[in-house]
């Protein structure tokens, strides 16, 4: 069997392009405080301070946009988003997967 490569890529999960990005809508008009505008921008901006890439046995259920838990690996276990698996089939089944950490809340 030849080698395969398969790449999926999230999609859908977290729009960046999402209206809290200061496109120029002044903040009465949407109903938005300065504070609130802030606190989202702030978020944005933490959303990618935990991420990384691990290499895994393969497993069917890793997929871009799921949630999964990290566990015994110390500093690091939390809940991660997959925001990217690509499924290797060479000398053996692997799943390398990019991960960020999902932001109190979800």
């Amino acid at each position: 069997m030849a080698d395969e490569d398969i790449e999926i890529d999230e999609e859908g999960s977290e729009d960046d392009t999402s209206s809290d990005d200061g496109s120029g809508e002044s903040s009465s008009s949407a109903g938005i405080t300065p504070a609130e505008m802030a606190r989202k921008q702030l978020r944005k901006a933490n959303k990618y301070e935990t991420a990384g890439t691990v290499t895994l046995v393969g497993d069917t259920q890793l997929v871009a946009g799921v949630t999964t838990d990290l566990k015994n690996f110390g500093s690091f276990d939390k809940k991660y988003i997959v925001s990217k698996a690509v499924h290797r089939v060479s000398g053996g089944y692997t799943v390398e997967v990019d991960l960020r950490k999902c932001l109190d809340g979800y």
